[in-house]
């Protein structure tokens, strides 16, 4: 499994960290382009280093070394500035320009770029 020690997966992982707390297993979405996907893909690893079960949208799913499926209660999305946010989704931080935010499902299609 690769591991990142970029600066930015570490100010994400001091947002999310706090919000997964208690949670077994956590889902996580971010989209097909560079700085979302370090910080998402950071963000799992940090994920199953703190021996959570992950679940990533399809298109990610090659990079878990233990994954999880059936309906998860909470998601990790990595959004672009763009991405409106709704109900019952919660804004943790912005880092490198995208917003952290926890959500009882997937907010990014499994094949956005932006």
């Amino acid at each position: 499994m690769v591991s990142y020690s970029d600066p930015a997966v570490g100010r994400a992982w001091a947002l999310v960290g706090l919000a997964v707390a208690g949670q077994p297993a956590v889902g996580a979405a971010y989209a097909n382009e560079a700085e979302s996907w370090n910080i998402g893909t950071g963000l799992v690893d940090q994920l199953e280093r703190s021996n959570r079960r992950v679940e990533v949208l399809p298109f990610w799913a090659n990079q878990l070394t233990s994954s999880v499926t059936g309906r998860l209660p909470l998601w990790v999305n990595v959004l672009g500035p763009g991405v409106p946010l709704a109900s019952g989704q919660r804004y943790l931080g912005t880092v490198e320009g995208r917003r952290l935010v926890v959500a009882p499902g997937p907010l990014v299609p499994p094949d956005a770029s932006y």
